[in-house]
C-alpha cells in the first residue's frame, strides 16, 4: 500500500487540513484487514514520518517504509514501481487524488488499485479537490513533456527507509 502524503496541519494557522485524518483511518482499516504486506508512507520527510507514526499509534503492525522523496504523486508512483515492480500497489488518498495516481500507474504499467479515504471535513478538502483540477493537467505535462523526471535529487530506487 502507498499512503500518499498530505499535511496534518495548515502551516500558517495550525488548523487541521481535513485530509490527513481520513487517509490515516483508511490506511489503518486496510492494514487491519490483513490484505496488506507493507505500507509505504510517501510524501515529504515530514509527511512520511508523521503518517508512519500515526499508523503505529493506531495499532498497525505490518512493516512500514517511509518514502521521504514522494514529493508529488508522480514521484510516489515512480518510486513504488522502482521498489516493487512486480507487486500490486494499492494507493490510499481521497478519491479525487486516487484517480490521478491510478492514471499515472497505468501509464507506467504498474498494477494498481485505490482504496479511497473519506473526503474529509471542513472547507480544506474542497481546496484539495480544486487543486487537483490543476494537478491533472500538470501530470500530463510531467509525463509527456518532461518524460517523468523526478523532482527529488535521489533516484527512484533509493532513499526509502524502514520506519522505526
Amino acid at each position: 500500500m502507498v499512503l500518499l502524503g498530505t499535511d496534518e496541519f495548515v502551516a500558517s494557522t495550525g488548523e487541521r487540513t481535513g485530509t490527513f485524518r481520513p487517509r490515516i483511518e483508511a490506511a489503518t482499516e486496510l492494514a487491519r484487514s490483513g490484505r496488506v504486506k507493507l505500507i509505504i508512507s510517501s510524501g515529504t520527510e515530514v509527511h512520511a514520518r508523521t503518517m508512519a507514526d500515526q499508523l503505529r499509534a493506531a495499532g498497525v503492525t505490518c512493516p512500514i517504509v517511509e518514502d521521504p522523496y514522494g514529493w508529488r504523486t508522480l514521484d510516489s508512483v515512480l518510486r513504488a514501481k522502482a521498489y516493487y515492480p512486480k507487486e500490486h500497489i494499492v494507493f490510499v488518498s481521497q478519491g479525487w487524488h486516487c484517480v490521478r495516481a491510478l492514471w499515472l500507474a497505468d501509464h507506467e504499467a504498474l498494477s494498481a488499485t485505490a482504496y479511497p479515504a473519506a473526503f474529509g471535513e471542513g472547507w480544506r478538502p474542497w481546496m484539495g479537490a480544486l487543486r487537483d483540477c490543476f494537478a491533472k493537467p500538470k501530470a500530463l505535462i510531467d509525463r509527456y513533456v518532461f518524460a517523468n523526471a523526478l523532482m527529488a535529487p535521489v533516484p527512484a530506487n533509493q532513499g526509502n527507509v524502514p520506519h522505526r
